[in-house]
């Protein structure tokens, strides 16, 4: 160890202040300060991290070639925070090289802070709309990650407040965006429900308010069609638009996914259909239609 680590050292084995040693580290650069960990005790290193916070240790482990020894001497609450300040790149070499039980408990922690800064958000939302003489907001929100970091929200909420004041009002990232919804004029927000569903990690991420209606469930019927003419309708589109379109007249048929189950030789088909002369609000109606062998 060179003359200036060894000084460094010393100062963290001294009777300092927390203030004094970090306005001493603001001395060095990162680099140094990465070298020089290896060797304070675990102790020292466990103040340093104290002193400097998630930012800067996450900047000073992109220069260690083996963090993970380092990220293990923190709390699981305070290496999630660590990591969601790395690059994507760095943060996920980290985590793949944990075992898989402190991998879960860190991705598990991301996901709880994330959802703390919405849900503030949102507090912060309905206060302001309290103030304007509005009820509280309806929403739904999912969080996202890249590659198991960097959080980042999709949030459709009812308007009331200018777009510009929510950017401003939510303060945690330099490019917030925010713009409005246009529903579809047949399939609505199909895409966005598509994409607010979907998982790849097999949990639920999508969280609404409780002011929200719940549609009805769709109605469904095996009945409506006998099996000759479902099995002409599986294998042609156009016989399948007429005959939906005929079975529930006041409908434009959208399109349909037919499914064929080996065991009891029957088709199944999931068709959609919209209201005529109208624009609904949410969802379009989602008929299932299939025939019994």
């Amino acid at each position: 160890m060179n003359k200036k680590y060894s000084e460094l050292a010393e100062l963290f084995r001294s009777e300092k202040t927390d203030e004094e040693i970090l306005d001493f580290l603001l001395n060095y650069h990162k680099n140094d300060i990465a070298d020089m960990m290896a060797g304070m005790t675990e102790e020292e290193r466990k103040r340093l991290y104290h002193l400097l916070g998630a930012q800067k240790v996450a900047e000073i482990f992109k220069y260690i070639e083996e963090p993970r020894k380092y990220i293990r001497e923190l709390s699981v609450e305070s290496a999630a925070r660590v990591i969601s300040e790395m690059d994507s790149d760095d943060a996920v070499d980290l985590l793949e090289d944990l075992d898989p039980e402190e991998k879960e408990q860190i991705v598990r922690m991301l996901d709880e802070d994330a959802k703390k800064d919405v849900v503030n958000f949102i507090r912060r939302i309905n206060r302001k709309r309290k103030k304007l003489g509005l009820e509280n907001a309806k929403y739904i929100y999912i969080i996202a990650f890249e590659e198991y970091t960097r959080p980042h929200f999709h949030l459709l909420i009812s308007g009331g407040i200018d777009r510009d004041e929510l950017e401003r009002m939510w303060g945690k990232c330099d490019r917030p965006n925010t713009r409005n919804i246009s529903p579809d004029e047949n399939f609505l927000l199909t895409g966005l429900a598509t994409y607010i569903t979907q998982n790849p990690h097999g949990t639920k991420r999508w969280c609404p308010s409780k002011n929200l209606k719940k549609p009805d469930e769709p109605k469904r019927s095996y009945s409506k069609f006998r099996k000759a003419k479902v099995e002409k309708m599986a294998f042609d589109s156009s016989v399948l638009q007429a005959e939906m379109e005929k079975a529930y007249p006041g409908f434009t048929f959208l399109d349909a996914e037919v499914k064929h189950n080996g065991v009891n030789a029957a088709f199944y088909i999931y068709a959609r259909m919209v209201k005529k002369g109208e624009k609904p609000k949410g969802k379009p109606q989602k008929r299932k239609r299939g025939n019994k062998a």
